[in-house]
């Protein structure tokens, strides 16, 4: 496979940061790091802050924490214009699924509506950050998440894919789109 997906924090309770003392947002932060690091044998550099509100403690606690990267939807919060820095934000344009909060379930986005998106924020930005979450990629029935892969799921996002490289744009981790020379 000659494409990457990069693990990220979402945080570990998935409460809003905004809600949360500097030291709360820290320890949360920390615990959602170690348990990647625990399954994954990596620490990610790049956070995703839960509902995408993040405020200057959330900065300073990743940056304290050898954080990188921050990324949310750009609906929230506009980015800063991008420069050459130790700590970047890049916002996420588009997403494969949506979450249906009443139902608590993540409902599949279309390949059309995802790939628009990516080339709307391509236009805007230079770069699209594609918001994926594992749980779409589960059966999901009768309310809840089973331990079985979403086959059709999974071949949607293949052919995202494919579709993304077939126009053209490379795919690269978050951590490498500032240093990416189109």
């Amino acid at each position: 496979i000659d494409y990457t997906l990069e693990p990220v924090n979402h945080s570990w309770i998935h409460r809003v940061m905004t809600t949360m003392k500097k030291d709360a947002q820290a320890d949360d932060i920390k615990k959602s790091n170690q348990k990647i690091y625990d399954v994954l044998g990596l620490r990610p550099v790049t956070f995703i802050p839960p509902e995408n509100l993040f405020n200057n403690d959330t900065i300073s606690v990743l940056k304290e924490n050898n954080f990188t990267h921050i990324s949310y939807h750009a609906a929230t919060v506009q980015p800063p214009p991008f420069k050459k820095s130790s700590f970047y934000e890049f916002p996420a344009a588009t997403q494969t699924s949506v979450l249906q909060r009443q139902e608590s379930f993540w409902q599949a986005q279309s390949i059309d509506k995802t790939f628009e998106g990516i080339q709307d924020s391509e236009f805007n930005y230079g770069y699209a950050v594609v918001m994926i979450h594992p749980h779409e990629f589960s059966t999901y029935a009768d309310g809840f998440y089973e331990n079985k892969v979403n086959q059709t799921q999974l071949q949607q996002l293949s052919l995202l894919i494919d579709r993304v490289k077939a126009e053209g744009y490379k795919i690269v981790p978050i951590g490498e789109i500032e240093s990416y020379d189109k």
